[in-house]
C-alpha cells in the first residue's frame, strides 16, 4: 500500500475499533482485518553525492543556491526554508570555528487556493539547527545580496519580491538537478542526503530526531542504515583479522585503511614470557603448549565446570 492509503486505513481501523468496543457495541466486530494493512512501506529514496549537491548549487539561480545547501546540510524542508526570516540566523564562535545556527520556528503552507500562510513546522518540529562552518560565508553572502535589512525580512524571495511556491520552484530545481546529473532526485531527497550524512557522523537516534524535526523514532530509524552498513564493515574487518590468526603465519591485514600486523609468535601479549621454573610453580599447575612459540601458559589442573 502507498503511504497515504496506509494512513487512511489505520485511521478507519481505529474508528471501527472504537465502534466495536464492548462499551458501545455499535458493530459486532471490526471488519478491518487486512494483514499488514497498517504497515507503511516507503520506497528507498535516492541520495545525492556531495559532488552532485555542489554542482546543483552552482547551476541553480544564485538567489536559490542557499536552498540547495540548507536542504542538504541543515536537513530543512522546502516549506521551512520558505518561512525563514533574517532574524532566524545567528552566529556563534567556539574559539576554533564560526558556526551558524538557524532557528526553525515556522513553515510556509501553500494551500490549493489562496495566499501562502505561516504555520508551525511539521510534526511540531520547532528546533535550532547548527550548520557546518563552511556555510557561514554562504549565508552571509546570501543575506547581503538578496535579503532586506529588517529582522523580519524573508530570506528567500523571487526577482519580483514574492516568496517561491512549490510548483514554480520545481521548474527552477529541475534545471539544476539535470545539470548536476541527478534527474530523478527531488529537492526533498537532499534532506534525505543530509540526514544520511548526519547518521554517518555517529549521531544518536535522539540527535537525528532533533535535527530532522521529528517527534517519532520511525523516520529517524530510516537514516541509521548508513551506520548499520558501517557496523557490517567493522564486523567484516574483525573477521579478517581473526582469520589471519587462526590460519597462522605473519600477515598484514588491511581493513578500511587500517593496517595491522598479526604475528603468530607475538600473539596478543606481545611475547610475554613465563619466568617461573617448574620448581617455583604452585602445586597443581602444569605447562600447556601454546600456539605461540615463545609463550608458555600457566593453567591450573582443575577441570572447568
Amino acid at each position: 500500500m502507498t503511504v497515504t492509503v496506509t494512513k487512511a486505513y489505520r485511521f478507519v481501523r481505529a474508528v471501527l475499533n472504537t465502534a466495536s468496543a464492548p462499551e458501545g457495541r455499535l458493530l459486532k466486530f471490526n471488519p478491518c482485518t487486512i494483514k499488514g494493512g497498517g504497515k507503511e512501506e516507503n520506497p528507498e529514496r535516492p541520495t545525492a553525492t556531495l559532488q552532485q549537491v555542489f554542482k546543483a548549487a552552482e547551476e541553480i539561480q544564485d538567489r536559490y543556491r542557499l536552498v540547495v545547501l540548507l536542504a542538504t546540510f541543515g536537513s530543512l524542508r522546502f516549506a521551512e526554508m520558505v518561512g525563514l526570516r533574517r532574524r532566524d540566523f545567528s552566529m556563534l564562535d567556539d574559539g576554533e570555528h564560526r558556526f551558524c545556527v538557524v532557528r526553525v520556528d515556522r513553515q510556509t503552507v501553500q494551500p490549493d487556493s489562496g495566499e501562502l500562510f505561516d504555520d508551525d513546522p511539521k510534526a511540531k518540529g520547532k528546533r535550532p539547527v547548527t550548520l557546518p562552518p563552511f556555510l557561514v560565508a554562504e549565508i552571509e553572502a546570501h543575506l547581503n545580496a538578496f535579503v532586506g535589512s529588517e529582522p523580519d525580512a524573508w530570506v528567500f524571495v523571487g526577482p519580483k519580491g514574492g516568496r517561491p511556491k512549490r510548483n514554480n520552484f520545481w521548474n527552477i530545481w529541475n534545471v539544476a538537478r539535470k545539470a548536476a546529473g541527478m534527474p530523478e532526485v527531488h529537492l526533498h531527497d537532499l534532506r534525505h542526503t543530509g540526514n544520511t550524512l548526519a547518521a554517518e557522523t555517529g549521531a544518536t537516534l535522539r540527535e537525528l530526531m532533533d535535527r530532522m524535526g521529528h517527534s517519532s523514532t520511525r523516520a529517524a530509524m530510516i537514516y541509521l542504515h548508513a551506520r548499520e552498513e558501517r557496523g557490517k564493515s567493522i564486523a567484516a574487518g574483525i573477521e579478517v583479522m581473526v582469520s589471519q590468526i587462526t590460519n597462522g603465519g605473519d600477515k598484514t591485514v588491511v581493513v578500511e585503511g587500517v593496517s595491522e600486523v598479526v604475528s603468530e609468535e607475538m600473539g596478543h601479549a606481545g611475547g610475554t614470557e613465563d619466568h617461573l621454573t617448574q620448581e617455583d610453580r604452585p602445586l597443581g599447575t602444569v605447562f600447556k603448549g601454546s600456539t605461540s612459540k615463545n609463550v608458555v601458559e600457566r593453567v591450573t589442573g582443575i577441570e572447568p565446570a
